[in-house]
This record gives structure tokens, C-alpha cells and sequence, in this order.
């Protein structure tokens, strides 16, 4: 079993087709589309990243599953953690057994790219829509704002995924396909 662990520093930001169509006209393709299914667990729901400081998802990339611990810095980074598994359910079961309780489904279609010393993931979020997630570890927010300004994203970053789900299920139409994708995997 192998455990690898870096320290991420991200943001991220709604974009349309235009965009996407910029960021990739203006990076190197790293990985063509490919899907990702994140379960997210904790103790309190949505709460538990704010409460303990930290999530526990299951990753699979397709050909890597991985248990993933995302535990929130004091200067807003991240340290994640990431160990290989080979199965999702015995994960999932594994901690349901030690009290965590699932609260959260990210299924997407995901591009990776680079640009500079940026990572750039164009993510099209089932049920949220399509976002740039741009992470900038190994370089500085000057280098993503020159980003930004160049594929001409005008709006605002957005929360993270979890945050803007944690909004989203308070709408009734929205939460009921958030219990469906839900039921799909647990």
C-alpha cells in the first residue's frame, strides 16, 4: 500500500462554453476527459469540514480508487493525503463501520491541463454545471489572476463543491436529484 500526501492550494470558478473553449486553446492537455465519482464522508454531514477541519472521500478515477483525506490549513491550503484502494463498497463500508456517514456524491467529467506552473481541471459537475478548478501550489495567485484575466473569466470564485451542494439541497427539485445520484451509490 502506498500513501502520498501534498499540500494543494485552489480555486475555482463557473465558466461556460466559451471559456472552457479558452482554457483549452491556451494550456497543454494533460489527461482528455475522463470521469470521476468522489463519495464524501464524515460525522456531521455537511458540516464536518467546518466542524473537524477535515472531509474523508472515496476517489475513483476509473483505473485508481483512492481513500483521500483533505484537511483545511490554517492559511486556507490543504494537506491531502491519498492512499490506493481496489474497491469502493468495501471503502465505504470500512468507514460507515467506524461512524463516518456518507453526505455527499460528486459525479464529473474532468479535463486536466496546464498552464505554466498552474493545474488547471475543467470539471463538468453533474447537477452544479461546469467549473476551472486552478491550482497554483507551485506558483502564486498573480499567475492565476494573469490566468483568468487571459481566458476571460469575469465572475467571482465560487465555494467549494460541497459547499455549493450543502446550498443547492435546500432547493426541493435540486435536493431530490441529490437523493437519487445519493441512492445510486450507497
Amino acid at each position: 500500500m502506498f500513501m502520498s500526501k501534498e499540500i494543494e492550494r485552489e480555486v475555482r470558478y463557473l465558466i461556460n462554453d466559451e471559456i472552457e473553449n479558452n482554457i483549452i486553446n491556451n494550456c497543454v492537455i494533460e489527461k482528455e476527459k475522463y470521469y470521476t465519482i468522489d463519495i464524501v464522508v464524515g460525522y456531521d454531514g455537511f458540516n464536518s469540514l467546518n466542524k473537524y477541519g477535515y472531509i474523508i472521500r472515496i476517489r475513483n478515477k476509473g483505473q485508481k480508487i483512492y481513500i483521500e483525506s483533505k484537511k483545511r490549513l490554517s492559511d486556507g491550503s490543504w494537506s491531502e493525503a491519498r492512499i490506493s484502494i481496489n474497491d469502493m463498497k468495501e471503502a465505504l463500508n470500512f468507514l460507515i463501520n467506524i461512524g463516518y456517514k456518507p453526505y455527499l456524491i460528486i459525479e464529473r467529467e474532468r479535463t486536466k491541463l496546464k498552464y505554466h506552473d498552474l493545474k488547471i481541471f475543467v470539471d463538468n459537475v453533474n447537477l452544479l454545471g461546469k467549473f476551472a478548478e486552478i491550482e497554483y501550489q507551485d506558483s502564486n495567485l498573480d499567475e492565476v489572476k494573469k490566468f483568468i484575466d487571459m481566458v476571460k473569466i469575469v465572475n467571482n470564485p465560487q465555494k467549494l463543491y460541497g459547499d455549493i451542494f450543502q446550498e443547492k439541497v435546500k432547493e426541493k427539485e435540486f435536493n431530490q436529484e441529490f437523493q437519487d445520484l445519493v441512492k445510486k451509490y450507497i
